[in-house]
């Protein structure tokens, strides 16, 4: 878990030399019978996030959850509790949460790619019919290096203790735990509309 929250402090560095994060949801699954009401208060919560990242990131997801019905879980669950599921479904219930959106981060790498570029031959400005065709073009490569983050988003009902939809995520080049909970959370509810789950 270490390697997750080092990737992550380096991600807006690397985010320099690479392309902008994207994100993709694959192996998703649903329940065949959501509930029929939306949920009134819904909780976001990440988990493998150290508490300073973890609240960065709650905070993140719950502004994106539309109607203001999104609540940080860390205003709500103290850290102690996050080992705990019956505490932590004693807070939600406390709280009158009936609906739990749950980023968990599983892993991360970085892999290496190599790059070319056109060149113009030096000292050539390019003014002849040479230029038109390429004729003097050469090629500089360099190395570039990609952070991916893994992560499985779920949702669930926390009055009936049911889960609803869950899917894997990987994501390109976060610039932080912000922007890498961003990615993801728009990446799902594109995902939940195609599905016909989010009418919004």
């Amino acid at each position: 878990m270490k390697q997750i929250i080092t990737h992550l402090a380096a991600a807006a560095v690397l985010l320099a030399l690479s392309a902008c994060g994207t994100t993709s949801v694959s192996t998703t699954w649903k329940t065949p019978d959501p509930p029929k009401e939306p949920f009134t208060k819904i909780v976001a919560l990440v988990l493998n996030a150290t508490p300073g990242e973890r609240r960065a990131a709650e905070d993140q997801l719950a502004s994106m959850i539309s109607g203001n019905r999104g609540v940080p879980a860390y205003s709500i669950v103290p850290d102690e509790d996050l080992k705990d599921r019956q505490k932590m479904r004693a807070d939600f219930e406390k709280h009158g949460v009936d609906g739990a959106a749950v980023l968990r981060l599983v892993n991360s790498e970085t892999r290496t790619r190599v790059v070319s570029t056109p060149d113009p031959a030096p000292g050539y400005v390019g003014a002849g019919i040479y230029d038109r065709y390429g004729a003097y073009t050469l090629y500089r490569t360099e190395t570039v290096t990609d952070t991916y983050f893994y992560g499985e988003f779920s949702i669930y009902s926390v009055a009936d203790d049911r889960l609803i939809w869950s899917g894997e995520t990987q994501t390109v080049n976060p610039g932080g735990i912000q922007e890498l909970v961003r990615d993801v959370g728009q990446a799902v509810k594109e995902e939940l509309r195609k599905q016909g789950l989010l009418k919004e």
